[in-house]
């Protein structure tokens, strides 16, 4: 049992290593090349960052703009975030908002309005704006994609 246990921590190891330096490029026999294929796309070794990396996601941007009566122009509304704890809730609340159905959204999207002209009862309107940082898989990244900005949801409040 000890020498099974040995002989399987090994292979993995010679896998690991493998992959991760790209040395596969050495090895010629293809049953090899898709046997270590398969064993690393298990284990996560084939990802480009190292072995056991996981799937970055997208990060989101919370932008308020209000605009006061006869502005074309609008400002930005910043929200109040001078500790980790409330940045971190705002990421929560972000990472939610993008999982919900366009309804939910659109509440979402209300409320933070709706705060924003309570805050500043010279606020006519509001534009909701989320946008995504789209992050690149490793093999983009080395071709040359970089992290953008996209649009996600846009929605204008007014106030009556």
């Amino acid at each position: 049992m000890k020498i099974t246990r040995r002989l399987l921590v090994s292979f993995h190891f010679l896998i690991v290593i493998i992959t991760v330096f790209h040395l596969n490029a050495m090895i010629n026999w293809q049953p090899v090349l898709n046997l270590m294929q398969v064993y690393s796309s298990l284990n996560s070794t084939n990802t480009g960052f190292g072995f056991f990396s996981p799937d970055i996601g997208d990060d989101y941007q919370l932008n308020l703009k209000v605009y006061k009566r006869k502005d074309t122009t609008g400002r930005v509304f910043i929200l109040p975030g001078t500790n980790t704890e409330t940045r971190l809730r705002y990421e929560g609340l972000l990472w939610g908002f993008a999982r919900e159905k366009p309804d939910i959204m659109d509440l979402y999207a209300r409320s933070w309005g709706v705060y924003c002209m309570n805050r500043d009862t010279a606020v006519n309107k509001v534009v909701v704006s989320i946008f995504s940082d789209q992050i690149p898989a490793m093999a983009a990244y080395k071709k040359g994609a970089r992290v953008t900005e996209k649009l996600y949801y846009q929605s204008t409040l007014n106030a009556k």
